[in-house]
């Protein structure tokens, strides 16, 4: 049987979804080329997931 989503405990608002999407991901990034460069992805991926 399948729960409907409204009794799932997950934050399905844009907003908190997207915060913690890039929340999570920036970290691996961050491991493999460093900060800097890191950093710039994380700015584009959010410009981008914006529009």
């Amino acid at each position: 049987m399948s729960a409907p989503l409204q009794g799932l405990p997950i934050a399905l608002e844009r907003d908190v979804l997207c915060q913690t999407l890039l929340r999570e991901f920036s970290g691996t990034p961050e491991e493999v080329v460093g900060l800097d460069e890191a950093s710039g992805f994380t700015a584009w991926w959010a410009a981008m997931s914006a529009r």
